[in-house]
Parts: structure tokens; sequence; C-alpha cells
């Protein structure tokens, strides 16, 4: 299901067995590559792979500059940081003593690019810290969006009660919160409550003048921010962000697809 949130009603697309996404070059080889061939692979060091080679000179480093989202799938080169972090970190959770495997040059390339992410961590961290510092000097218009925040409409709330009691169902979900058709496959419903909305909307354009005359004054975004978008956290507002995934997002799925990510089984 992809939901999309549109003034207090989530509109949600019913989930296909195939997505029409067309895989990238290295997901159609994996694809076609039999079970056994992507176990040995295991048994290799991946540095070595001619492939992974070809897309980390083709690639270059991702991250480094943040220049672009998805620059690597727009321009189809592989991923290979990616692919070479992943691959060892599987080994190490998989197999003792699994980096023996390995060249030690591999060894050195892959330490070097953890360094690399390691130091990007960190200086994210410190910008968070920043940004919590600099959202505590804004005035907020309501307060209680930062801590107590309930905003569902009432349907929406009588859904997140059932939930947690254990006591919902799909077909009583959809009665409680109006679900609709819009369209064969497309589904709507009320999410959240018109005096949340309104007191939303207002917060964000406040903070939005705040900020403005914050990239005016200092001519860049505020630390720990993007300048060219607006997130809830970057105003303190991820309380609400939590209220929404952990009271109805988490366990809803939890009742469609049961904990492991499966189909659950039909409703009584």
């Amino acid at each position: 299901m992809i939901g999309v949130p549109c003034l207090g009603r989530v509109f949600g697309k019913k989930a296909t067995a195939i997505d029409p996404i067309k895989a990238s070059p290295c997901e159609e080889a994996l694809q076609r590559q039999p079970e056994e061939e992507g176990l040995a692979m295991l048994t290799a060091d991946p540095t070595q792979a001619p492939e992974w080679r070809a897309g980390r000179e083709v690639g270059g480093a991702q991250g480094a500059s943040g220049a672009s989202i998805n620059a690597k799938v727009l321009q189809r080169a592989a991923p290979y940081e990616m692919s070479l972090l992943l691959h060892a970190m599987y080994g190490l959770d998989q197999y003792p003593q699994y980096l023996l495997k390995w060249r030690a040059a591999g060894l050195d390339e892959a330490i070097d690019l953890l360094e690399r992410r390691l130091e990007e961590a960190r200086e994210a961290r410190d910008a968070l810290g920043k940004r919590a510092a600099y959202v505590a000097t804004y005035a907020p218009l309501y307060p209680e969006l930062r801590s107590r925040v309930e905003p569902f409409s009432p349907g929406a709330a009588a859904a997140v009660r059932e939930l947690a009691e254990g006591t919902a169902t799909v077909a009583r979900l959809g009665a409680l919160c109006d679900l609709v058709e819009e369209t064969p496959g497309v589904y709507s419903f009320e999410l959240l409550s018109a005096d949340f909305c309104h007191k939303l909307r207002a917060e964000l354009a406040s903070y939005a003048r705040f900020r403005d005359a914050y990239v005016e004054r200092e001519g860049r975004a505020p630390p720990g921010t993007l300048r060219e978008r607006l997130q809830l956290v970057d105003a303190g507002l991820d309380a609400v962000e939590d209220a929404i995934f952990a009271n109805l997002a988490k366990p809803l799925a939890k009742l469609l697809f049961g904990s492991s990510g499966s189909p659950a089984p039909p409703p009584r």
C-alpha cells in the first residue's frame, strides 16, 4: 500500500504482486542468477568481481556531495559501495570469521568505506544537535503539538483504540474510518481531524516565516535541515509523525501483513 496524506485524508493504492518499476541492471542480473550461485558469492571476495569494480568506476562516491538524490539510479550506475558494505555486513552477521575469506586489499577498501560513512554519521549527529538548539529558539503557536498529539479524526481514533485492544478487523476498520474507493484499487479514509489540520497548517506557516528569516539573514538553511524541503522534525514536530506511525501505521501494518511482513491470515 502506498499512502499519500492530503488535507487530513489518506489515499492509498492497493499493492499488486509486481509493481511496474523497472529493475536496475544489478537487480536483473540477480533475478537471473540461480540460487546456488548467489550463495556461492559469499565464499569469495566481492571486491574482485569485475561487475562491481565497473560499478565503482562509473558510479563514483555516493553521498559525498549530496548533489542529487537517487543519482546512481538515474545514471543506471551500479551502487558499488552499498553492495560491498551490505555484502560484508551480511557475511559477518551469518558466518563467523567471514572476512578471513577476503583478500587484504578488499578489506582495506571496506574499512575505508566504513570509516568515511562513520564520519558522515558523526557529522549528521552533530548537525542534529545544532538543529535542536536552533528549533529551541522558535516560539510555537501550539506547544501541545510537540508533546500531547491527538491528530486523529473520530473514526481513526476509534480504529486506534481497537488496534491497541487487539479487537480490530479489516472490515471493522474500513467501517470506522469511512473507507472510500475513489477509483478501482485506490482507497481513501479520514485520518486527521479538522481541528488538528488547522493547527498544523498554522504552525507550519508560522515556522516557515521564522525559517525564511533565518535563510535571508544567514544565506543558508538552518543547521541540520535541507534548504529545498521542510520536514516536521525541522520544526520540532516529530511527535506528530511518531503518533501516527506508532498508534496507527505500525499496528495496521501488523494486522494486514503479520509480524513477519507476510500477509496475515484472513480476519474473522
